[in-house]
């Protein structure tokens, strides 16, 4: 069939079937369990409810976070507390997910000065929406803060370049708000600078650089410079080269259980592919411009693509140097990917306005066929972690607020979610002695136990594949429980393939011997199906583990 021959509504079904796909695991896999800098949040919402004046609520708002201001996450948690009366860590992901369709109206917004048809736009839903996301999509913090200021930023470049008068108005009202969403939304106010100024659209142009003056002054008001991050040490050019395109091309680690070394050389070709085209993007945009055309020959889709690009470009830079020290796979960290992605996007875009005839239409084959592979091997490779995350969530939550039938009470207004374990602590905590050791017909279990770890594996369970299936490992003292997940093992590609069953029933879990306390443990495996506990078998009577250093693990909150 001919692209020009396509039936009208193909193209909103293929915009709608990766969203909808993402939102139903969203839905099914987020757990209202606090991660990392969430519990900030918590603190936060006590100090605030603790104020009496508006001024002092305003101070908790935009009261420093790091390196950040996050008014915007804050005002999000003051919407869970004010419509649930609870802090929903799943209200904060939905938010900050639905920030990513607000990126994708814009980009569709922006296309639309193309005129070309609406298919032309079919690889951007594929390109945006996807597993690679996941350490933003299930946090609900960081969904907000990373998924927001990219819209917000963008957002603002779409304004600053529309044609409508009041349009510098409203960018600076989205700066603001940019501003007080992440550190980073000061390269906004730089960039809109930089894109005024070659629009000599100097007017605008004084009134923007003193409303973000305005805005760095109350952003730096009482700052105080972070600790935490390690010292840059001496500079590498090699290192600093090789850890910026691979945050460039972090969109190719499609593949995260190969070799680092593999991964860091596929995505460090995409980002030198990119930069590539960002460069020549840049030259072509400016080239046209007031600067160096007498009639200005570049629109306001031009620009906005050069601020976004300036945006990545700036922040691959700043990310780059300073987190580099951490080691260079944190260059490939979900978190960062959004940038790989809109870079990708802006370049596509650019090249389908000025392609023409059959190089438009194959390159469009091109992009639509890759974007939608690309779309179904990130998912693919991915969803297994996203399963993991979950499990450990569970695990964390019982961990944390559950010693024996008693749970702890936090004096914040926060609800536990209803996992396998409510209403069953009885038969988790009190299996100490005796126990069902018969592991069942066709089942093995194999433990190995060492100075440092504990290593069990389980074939053939209590599964019956379902993807809400899992096994967790119980550690039984005298004084506690502890819970660990597993890794559910994944079948092969052509198994899945055929059969539909992404997990096979075998299950692995690994648990250090430093996060115990010293004691004799009892090891029990639960395993779980749909949320329900269907047996609980157990591996080892008796097992020693001696005083180890527990791991410390720094927080700010």
């Amino acid at each position: 069939m001919k692209i020009n021959k396509l039936p009208i509504i193909f193209t909103p079904i293929a915009v709608a079937l990766p969203v909808l796909l993402y939102f139903v695991i969203l839905q099914k896999y987020a757990a209202n369990i606090p991660l990392f800098d969430d519990h900030a949040l918590k603190a936060f919402l006590v100090n605030y409810l603790k104020t009496d004046t508006f001024s002092q609520k305003l101070t908790e708002i935009f009261r420093q976070h790091n390196e950040h201001r996050i008014a915007l996450t804050r005002v999000v948690t003051l919407l869970s507390y004010w419509f649930k009366g609870v802090i929903d860590y799943r209200f904060l992901m939905l938010v900050g997910n639905i920030f990513l369709v607000g990126i994708l109206v814009i980009f569709w917004k922006n296309f639309r000065k193309t005129n070309l048809p609406s298919y032309f736009f079919l690889p951007v839903p594929f390109l945006l929406f996807h597993l690679q996301h996941s350490e933003n999509t299930f946090w609900g913090m960081a969904a907000v803060q990373n998924f927001g200021i990219v819209f917000w930023l963008l957002l603002v470049f779409y304004l600053l370049n529309s044609t409508k008068s009041w349009g510098i108005f409203w960018a600076i009202l989205a700066q603001f708000v940019a501003t007080f969403t992440s550190g980073n939304g000061f390269l906004g106010a730089i960039v809109g600078l930089v894109v005024l100024f070659i629009q000599k659209r100097y007017k605008h142009g004084v009134i923007w650089l003193i409303m973000s003056g305005l805005m760095a002054i109350l952003y730096f008001f009482s700052y105080e410079k972070p600790k935490g991050n390690p010292a840059v040490g001496a500079f590498s050019m090699s290192l600093f080269t090789k850890g910026g395109l691979s945050f460039l091309g972090s969109l190719a680690d499609i593949l995260p259980l190969n070799p680092l070394n593999s991964r860091i050389l596929l995505a460090s070709v995409l980002g030198g592919i990119l930069l590539f085209s960002m460069l020549m993007i840049a030259f072509i945009v400016v080239y046209r411009s007031d600067y160096f055309r007498k009639h200005n020959q570049s629109d306001g889709f031009d620009y906005f693509m050069l601020s976004v690009l300036m945006l990545v470009g700036a922040t691959t830079l700043i990310v780059t140097f300073s987190r580099i020290g951490f080691g260079i796979n944190t260059m490939l960290t979900g978190r960062y990917k959004i940038y790989s992605v809109i870079a990708l996007i802006s370049c596509y875009l650019f090249a389908i306005k000025y392609l023409r005839n059959r190089a438009l239409q194959l390159f469009w084959s091109i992009a639509f066929w890759g974007s939608v592979a690309f779309n179904l091997v990130s998912n693919y490779a991915y969803f297994e972690d996203v399963v993991a995350h979950r499990n450990l969530m569970i695990s964390n939550q019982f961990n944390a607020y559950f010693e024996t039938e008693k749970v702890t009470k936090e004096k914040v207004p926060y609800q536990f979610s209803k996992f396998f374990f409510d209403g069953n602590l009885g038969k988790i905590t009190s299996n100490v002695v005796g126990g069902d050791t018969n592991h069942g017909a066709g089942t093995t279990v194999s433990l190995s136990d060492t100075k440092e770890i504990f290593s069990v594996n389980i074939k053939n369970g209590e599964f019956e594949n379902s993807l809400t299936d899992g096994t967790f490992l119980a550690l039984q003292s005298s004084v506690k429980t502890h819970l660990f997940p597993t890794s559910q093992l994944k079948n092969s590609k052509k198994k899945f393939l055929l059969g539909g069953s992404y997990f096979t029933n075998e299950c692995q879990g690994v648990i250090a011997k430093n996060e115990l306390p010293e004691g004799v443990y009892k090891i029990n495996a639960i395993a779980v199906v749909g949320n329900k506990i269907k047996s609980i078998k157990t591996i080892k009577d008796s097992v020693w583990v001696k005083d180890l250093t527990p791991t410390q693990h720094n927080v700010n909150w």
